[in-house]
C-alpha cells in the first residue's frame, strides 16, 4: 500500500517579486513536476499551491499530483498577479491548514518560499510557532523555508521551532532562482527516498547530499567498466591553479572541455549530468559506468546536488570537470582523457 503524502508550496508573490515572479513560478513548476515524477514506487503524493502577498489564496487544493499535466501547471501560474506586502505567517499557516486532514498515517510537507520578512500577518509568530511545534511533536510534519540571505530572518526561524538544515537562503535574482530550484528539486529527491525509506518527516530537507562508499563493494566495481587505459593521473603540487592550464601545461596539448576530472574532496555543487569515475587506491584500475553516480549517493536523475564527501574509505571519486577556470586543490589527483585530443594541435612547439 502507498504512503500517502500531502505538499503544500507557498509562493510570495509581493510587489518586490515583481522582476522575479515568472522566473519563480517556472521553478515553481519544475518542483510540482519533480513531485509527479517521484509520485508512484510506493508513493501517493497531492500537493496545493498557496500564494500570498498581503492577501494569502489557495490557487489549488491538495490535488493528485498525477493530474497536473505540463499544461494545467502553466495554466495554473498563469493569471497570477503580483502587489502587496508580505503575510508571511499567514500564508504559513494556511499551507498548514490546507493539506492538513489529521491522518497520521499521512506525511506532511509545507514549503515556503519567500524573498522577504513578515510584516502584514494578521496572526502572530507566537501563534504560527505553537502550531509548528504542536505538528512537529507528531512526527510527519516537514516544514521548509527559503528565506533571503542575511536579515537575521533564519535564527528567527530556528527560534520558531523550524529546524535549521530545513532553511534554505537564496538570492533574489534570476541566477538565484535557478539555483533555488536546483536545490530545492534535488532536496524534493532526498525527502521523497526518506519516506521510501520508513521516514514519516524530516528536519534536514535541505540538507546536502553525502557522498560516499559506505555501501561499494568490490563486486559492484567488477560489473563497472575500467578506462584507466584512456587516462592519465597528475598529482597537483600547488592550491589555485586553473583546470585548463594545469591540463595544458602536463599534456603539451590545447585543453578539450570535459576531458579532466577533479578528486572530490570539498562540498560544492555537482551537474546532474557530470561524469563520475572511481579509483580504488592501489589498483591501476579506473571504473565509469552508468550506475557510478547510484552507487555514490548521487542522484541519477539529471538532478544538480550540493554535495559534501562523506567517507570514501579507499576510494577516489573524480568528478568530470566541464570548466575552463575551476580552481585545483594541492595534494589531489585529476585524470586526464588522453583519447580526446584528436586532431588538436601541440600548445608548445615541438623541438
Amino acid at each position: 500500500m502507498s504512503k500517502k503524502v500531502r505538499v503544500a508550496l507557498c509562493l510570495d508573490r509581493s510587489t518586490s517579486m515583481l522582476n522575479l515572479k515568472d522566473r519563480m513560478f517556472q521553478a515553481a513548476g519544475s518542483m510540482i513536476k519533480k513531485f509527479r515524477d517521484e509520485n508512484d514506487n510506493g508513493l501517493d503524493i497531492s500537493i496545493a499551491v498557496i500564494t500570498f502577498s498581503t492577501a494569502v489564496n489557495v490557487v489549488s487544493f491538495p490535488t493528485d499530483v498525477r493530474n497536473f499535466s505540463d499544461t494545467a501547471i502553466s495554466k495554473l501560474f498563469a493569471d497570477i498577479h503580483v502587489g502587496g506586502n508580505t503575510s508571511l505567517w499567514d500564508a504559513t499557516k494556511r499551507g498548514i491548514d490546507t493539506i492538513n486532514n489529521d491522518d497520521d498515517k499521512t506525511s506532511y510537507a509545507v514549503i515556503v518560499f519567500t524573498d522577504g520578512e513578515e510584516n502584514a500577518s494578521m496572526i502572530s509568530a507566537t501563534i504560527l510557532q505553537k502550531q509548528i511545534n504542536d505538528l512537529e511533536r507528531l512526527g510527519n510534519w516537514s516544514i521548509a523555508f527559503n528565506i533571503p540571505k542575511g536579515g537575521g530572518y533564519r535564527s528567527q526561524l530556528v527560534r520558531m521551532g523550524i529546524s535549521n538544515e530545513n532553511i534554505n537562503e537564496w538570492e533574489q535574482t534570476q541566477k538565484g532562482v535557478e539555483e533555488l530550484e536546483v536545490t530545492t528539486n534535488a532536496a524534493i529527491t532526498q525527502y521523497t527516498n526518506s519516506l521510501r525509506s520508513g521516514a514519516r518527516s524530516v528536519r534536514n530537507f535541505y540538507q546536502p547530499v553525502v557522498v560516499n562508499t559506505d555501501n561499494l563493494k568490490d563486486k559492484d566495481l567488477n560489473k563497472l567498466t575500467d578506462v584507466s587505459s584512456d587516462f592519465k593521473v597528475y598529482k597537483v603540487t600547488k592550491d589555485g591553479v586553473n583546470v585548463k592550464d594545469f591540463t595544458e601545461e602536463k599534456t603539451r596539448k590545447l585543453y578539450v572541455t570535459g576531458q579532466t576530472y577533479y578528486q572530490l574532496t570539498k562540498p560544492e555543487k555537482v551537474g546532474g549530468s557530470k561524469e563520475v569515475l572511481i579509483i580504488k587506491q592501489g589498483d591501476s584500475a579506473i571504473y565509469a559506468g552508468p550506475n557510478v553516480r547510484k552507487l555514490v549517493g548521487l542522484p541519477t536523475d539529471g538532478t544538480d546536488a550540493k554535495v559534501i564527501p562523506g567517507n570514501f574509505k579507499d576510494k577516489l571519486i573524480f568528478v568530470a570537470s566541464t570548466s575552463v577556470n575551476r580552481k585545483l586543490v594541492k595534494d589531489t589527483k585529476i585524470l586526464v582523457n588522453t583519447k580526446m585530443k584528436k586532431g588538436l594541435p601541440d600548445t608548445w612547439q615541438k623541438f
